[in-house]
């Protein structure tokens, strides 16, 4: 994408992904499968050796490669005339032996999922350490809690982060099972049989996924794309809680309610030199989309007949590298985000006023709930409010309806209504989430 290209992927990523790497782990499942051959007994002496020696990327021309990956429609065709052609006799009668296309592609794929999946989780880790930090320094500030986009009554800002961070928590636990099921090796030959091995076929199946240190394969799943659409899909999840994050940063931020704000260089308007706009949070809702995007697709992979069909199964070299790309992405960008966002506690407090009270209604409500019962009391507020003349606060309000002042005295009112006392369990809730989140933090698994 040139230009564009670092807004949707970041450098570690990409570097799984690129070309090069692409092709170094097709010729690291060659050179596996040539290993376990040779320790079976199956190639000629000096056969491993040279393999090895000619199974390098260097000996595979790019361009003359993608020329003849475009006549053939396959890459592995090309990859074996061009690593044949790099190497002498015993290469090209050794080389691929007993393995088809499948194999290569999709235990190299499963290689760089692999990767992808540790970077990923070195990012989410990075981003839950700094969630929950903030989470803990903010369990008391109180903040209005707003649902539907309205006030609605009063959380903490420490509570609010805390949830993403209790996603993050869920996403680290699904990480391990879906990746076991997404990194299966893959070496079964033309149809899946290892017929060219005969009794032997399954240990040197093992053997090779073993020197790949991919998970063991069960059975024969030629036809089965469920590990790579379901980590796809986990990219998706992720993705949806990023963008939780970044809805509150961009909303928060806003000029009415300016509870937000990221240090640093802002987003500059290109004309209007007083306005700086929210681009990471622009960015994450951006790259949500394209996630949400992949997952939707990615079932269709498991559209398969027969031992297996190739159109579908190629969705996986376009869906699953951008996923892990824009993923990462995000990722980078929410961790930007959380190190570099300012907490306006004292605006935030300042914010109840706007509804010059009203939001504190269910705390006063239940405070005269105490003294006649919840539906009295609810409706009691209700009808005090209800002759809101515009300019009373909640407190003048009620202290003046006599339904409510025969309950409580003003300086009761005053009481129940300061947001401060209306956090409830907010902080043992957080707790809830750090105690979830300090084994990941520790390196525990």
């Amino acid at each position: 994408m040139g230009i564009n290209a670092d807004l949707y992927e970041t450098d570690a990523m990409r570097a799984i992904w690129c070309d090069e790497n692409l092709v170094r782990t097709w010729l690291d499942v060659e050179r596996a499968i040539a290993r376990a051959l040779d320790e079976e007994g199956h190639l000629e002496p000096g056969a491993l050796a040279a393999i090895e020696a000619a199974a390098v990327v260097e000996n595979v021309p790019m361009d003359v490669f993608r020329r003849r990956t475009r006549v053939v429609g396959m890459p592995v065709k090309p990859l074996v005339e061009a690593i044949a052609a790099a190497g002498g006799e015993l290469v090209a009668k050794y080389f691929h032996w007993g393995a088809t296309t499948q194999d290569i592609l999709d235990s190299a794929q499963a290689l760089r999922v692999k990767a992808s999946l540790a970077e990923v989780r070195r990012q989410v880790v990075a981003l839950l350490g700094e969630l929950v930090a903030m989470a803990d320094a903010h369990r008391a500030t109180a903040m209005v809690a707003r649902t539907n986009s309205q006030d609605a009554s009063v959380t903490s800002w420490g509570l609010q982060v805390a949830g993403v961070a209790a996603e993050l928590v869920r996403h680290l636990e699904r990480l391990g099972p879906a990746e076991r099921r997404a990194t299966m090796g893959m070496f079964g030959g033309a149809v899946g049989t290892l017929a060219v091995f005969g009794e032997r076929g399954v240990a040197i199946r093992d053997r090779v996924i073993e020197l790949l240190g991919l998970e063991p394969a069960v059975g024969a799943w030629n036809g089965s794309q469920d590990g790579v659409a379901e980590i796809v899909q986990l990219d998706a999840l992720l993705l949806g809680t990023l963008v939780r994050f970044a809805n509150d940063v961009e909303m928060l931020g806003r000029n009415a309610v300016r509870e937000l704000l990221q240090r640093g260089p802002r987003g500059s308007s290109s004309t209007m030199p007083h306005k700086g706009n929210p681009r990471d949070a622009n960015m994450v809702q951006t790259l949500f989309e394209l996630g949400a995007m992949h997952a939707g697709q990615a079932v269709r992979m498991m559209d398969q007949v027969d031992v297996r069909s190739a159109s579908m199964r190629m969705l996986s070299w376009t869906l699953v590298p951008e996923s892990f790309l824009v993923t990462s992405a995000a990722l980078d960008r929410s961790l930007n985000m959380a190190r570099t966002l300012v907490v306006d506690a004292e605006r935030m407090r300042e914010n109840f006023a706007q509804s010059r009270g009203f939001v504190m209604s269910e705390a006063v409500m239940f405070a005269l709930a105490e003294h006649i019962g919840r539906l009295p009391a609810y409706e009691a507020v209700a009808a005090a409010l209800a002759a809101d003349d515009g300019v009373s606060t909640m407190v003048e309000l009620l202290a003046r309806a006599p339904a409510v002042s025969a309950h409580l005295t003003r300086a009761e009112i005053e009481a129940a209504a300061r947001p401060e006392a209306y956090l409830g369990a907010a902080g043992a809730l957080i707790d809830e989430v750090i105690a979830a989140a300090r084994p990941w933090l520790l390196g525990a698994e």
